[in-house]
């Protein structure tokens, strides 16, 4: 029989676009996870961050089920230590603000991100977030969505200012009680924030600028909920439908506040929703949070 001369085929190279590892002088690195070392590694991380106890809500079989379903999985080392973790996943169809045209385009929610306390003011959770976005970017998705408590200033601050993302839906008690550390005997009001990646904010603070609101005592003194270390007065409905900026404060610490003053929790709880439910409700968007503790809400 005479050999096959047929052409054989020859495998055509692939580029396949990766996330770059991200280090810093500090010898912090950002990485995709892998293996259930250290899927068990993020698991006991979050439940440490998260519970008294170590009992972590996101096990690690969810871990290795949203990395084998292609979705993110990074975490952040320091001198081989697991430090910080982030983990997102496909959203199908996202929420739809009505300022926002539709758009067909891939999107993640991003479900828990955690840093350990003694890594904490080391840029970790920055750090994994511009690692999320590039290894998002890389695989056509722009848009990456996430809920927080809208009374943790720090996490305001971060997410509003610091990523330059905004919030747009207010949830009220959405995930009914968790027994955590964090959330235990509130309720569990949430906003859900939409990170744009290719947005004008998004690119200026993946450059590490900090772009801060400007606000005026004019607009404060409007303004019915100012930041405070102490429980807030009656609450004031949201009248700022003529104006197209509006502000709204924040507790200096609510986590502190609730262990302290549980009442006093609850009565920014109450205080923040009856600003921020309505104004969101009808069109408004938190755009920016001062280090000061004002979000800036506009129409």
């Amino acid at each position: 029989m005479a050999p096959d001369k047929s052409p054989t085929s020859t495998p055509i190279p692939m580029m396949v676009k990766t996330a770059p590892k991200r280090k810093d002088p500090d010898a912090l690195e950002v990485r995709i996870l892998s293996g259930i070392t250290e899927f068990d590694a993020a698991a006991r991380l979050i439940g440490h961050v998260f519970s008294p106890d170590g009992v972590s809500h996101v096990p690690a079989d969810l871990t290795v089920a949203v990395s084998l379903a292609g979705g993110y999985v990074g975490g952040a080392f320091i001198d081989n230590e697991l430090i910080g973790v982030a983990i997102a996943f496909g959203e199908i169809r996202p929420w739809q603000h009505p300022r926002e045209a539709p758009t067909s385009s891939l999107a993640m929610h991003s479900h828990v991100a955690a840093v350990a306390s003694k890594a904490r003011g080391r840029r970790v959770g920055w750090s994994l977030k511009m690692h999320q976005r590039e290894w998002a970017l890389a695989r056509g998705v722009d848009t990456i969505d996430w809920t927080f408590d809208p009374l943790e200033r720090r996490n305001g601050f971060f997410n509003m200012t610091l990523l330059g993302a905004q919030a747009i839906q207010y949830l009220p008690n959405l995930y009914g009680e968790i027994d955590d550390d964090v959330n235990r005997k509130q309720e569990t009001d949430r906003v859900l924030v939409r990170w744009n990646l290719n947005s004008p904010e998004a690119i200026i603070a993946a450059s590490g600028t900090l772009v801060e609101p400007a606000i005026t005592d004019a607009e404060m003194k409007k303004s019915a909920l100012w930041p405070s270390d102490r429980a807030p007065s009656a609450p004031q409905v949201f009248s700022g439908a003529q104006q197209m900026r509006q502000l709204c404060g924040t507790p200096t610490d609510i986590e502190a506040l609730a262990k302290t003053d549980l009442a006093a929790a609850l009565s920014w709880r109450r205080a923040q929703r009856a600003i921020l439910q309505p104004a969101l409700d009808s069109g408004a968007v938190i755009t920016g949070m001062t280090r000061s503790g004002w979000y800036t809400l506009e129409r």
